[in-house]
C-alpha cells in the first residue's frame, strides 16, 4: 500500500511538473517564432542561429563605420583655401602666391626651400630674377626685331624663351589671363623685355605696330606676340606679288632681247646677199661678232 501510494504521489507530482515543462517549452519556441517570423524565408540568415545572426550584424555594422571614417572630408591644405578665396583681380598680393602644380612625390628627398618653390609661381621664387637678367641679356645682343627680319629673329627669340617653361607658356597661352596660373608681374616684364626688343628709330621701325590706342587695356604676353606676328607678316602677300610682277618684267626683257637677236640676223642676210658688209673695219667686226655671242639664246 505504501509502494502505491509513493508512485501515485510521484505520477502526480510528474504531473503537476509537466505543465511547467511545456510552458517554458511553448514560450521558448514563441520567441524563436516570432524571431523567425521577423526574416523573410528565403533570407539566408532565416536558417541561422540568433546568435550566428547577431555576430554577422556586428561584423556588418563595424565595416560600415570603417567605410564613414574614410569618407569624411579631410581638411583644407593651403591650395584648397586658396581656390576659395581666389579672384579674378591680377596683382600681386600675399594671397596670390601659391598655387597648384603638377602631383609632387612626398617620399622623394628634396630641400625645404626648393619644395616651396614648387607651389609658388614664377614671380615667387628664388630664380626669378636671374632668370629675368638671362632673356634680357639674350635679347639685348640679337638684332632688334623690324619690319624685314621677323623671320630670322622670331626663331632666336622662342630658343631665349623656350629654356623657361612657365614663360614659354604665358607666350603660348596656355595660362589665361585671370588664370590661378597666370603670372601678371612675370608676362608684363616679359612684354617690356619684348618691347625694348624692337626698333623704334631708322627706316624699318615698326612703332607703328607697338603702339595701341589710348585708353585701351594693356596686351598680354601672348596678345602682344601675335600682334606683332600678324603686322609684320601680312605683307607677305604684297611681297610675294611683287617678286611675281618683277618675274613678268624680266621675261619680257629676254622676250625683247630675242627679237632684237633676230632682227639684227636679218639685216646681216640680206647685207651678205648684196655683198655690202655692215661694218668698214676689223673692229666692228670683232665686236659685232661679240655682241652676236653675248646675245645669243638657245630658243632664238
Amino acid at each position: 500500500m505504501t509502494q502505491t501510494r509513493k508512485a501515485s504521489k510521484d505520477a502526480e507530482s510528474g504531473a503537476a511538473s509537466d505543465p511547467k515543462e511545456k510552458q517554458i517549452i511553448i514560450e521558448s519556441d514563441s520567441e524563436s517564432a516570432s524571431s523567425t517570423r521577423d526574416i523573410p524565408s528565403d533570407n539566408p540568415l532565416a536558417d541561422m542561429s540568433s546568435e550566428t545572426r547577431n555576430q554577422i550584424m556586428e561584423y556588418t555594422m563595424k565595416k560600415a563605420r570603417q567605410l564613414l571614417q574614410q569618407e569624411e572630408p579631410e581638411t583644407a591644405t593651403v591650395t584648397d583655401r586658396h581656390h576659395t578665396t581666389a579672384t579674378d583681380n591680377n596683382n600681386d598680393s600675399d594671397n596670390d602666391e601659391f598655387y597648384d602644380m603638377e602631383p609632387y612625390n612626398s617620399d622623394d628627398e628634396v630641400p625645404k626651400k626648393h619644395l616651396m618653390d614648387i607651389f609658388k609661381k614664377p614671380s615667387q621664387r628664388a630664380d626669378y630674377h636671374k632668370n629675368i637678367k638671362w632673356v634680357r641679356e639674350v635679347l639685348h645682343d640679337m638684332p632688334k626685331l623690324n619690319t624685314k627680319n621677323w623671320y630670322a629673329w622670331n626663331p632666336k627669340f622662342i630658343d631665349a624663351i623656350e629654356v623657361w617653361p612657365e614663360a614659354m607658356k604665358h607666350l603660348n597661352g596656355t595660362y589665361k589671363t585671370g588664370s590661378i596660373k597666370f603670372d601678371y608681374k612675370l608676362d608684363r616684364m616679359l612684354s617690356i623685355i619684348m618691347q625694348g626688343a624692337c626698333q623704334q628709330s631708322g627706316p624699318d621701325n615698326i612703332n607703328f605696330a607697338i603702339s595701341r590706342p589710348k585708353g585701351s587695356p594693356s596686351w598680354s604676353l601672348h596678345q602682344f606676340y601675335h600682334h606683332l606676328e600678324d603686322l609684320l607678316t601680312k605683307a607677305d602677300n604684297i611681297t610675294s606679288a611683287e617678286l611675281l610682277r618683277q618675274v613678268d618684267n624680266i621675261h619680257m626683257l629676254n622676250g625683247d632681247v630675242r627679237k632684237l637677236v633676230a632682227t639684227i640676223r636679218n639685216h646681216w642676210a640680206r647685207a651678205q646677199q648684196i655683198r655690202h658688209p655692215l661694218w668698214r673695219n676689223s673692229r666692228s667686226r670683232r665686236s659685232s661678232r661679240k655682241l652676236e655671242s653675248a646675245t645669243h639664246t638657245p630658243n632664238a
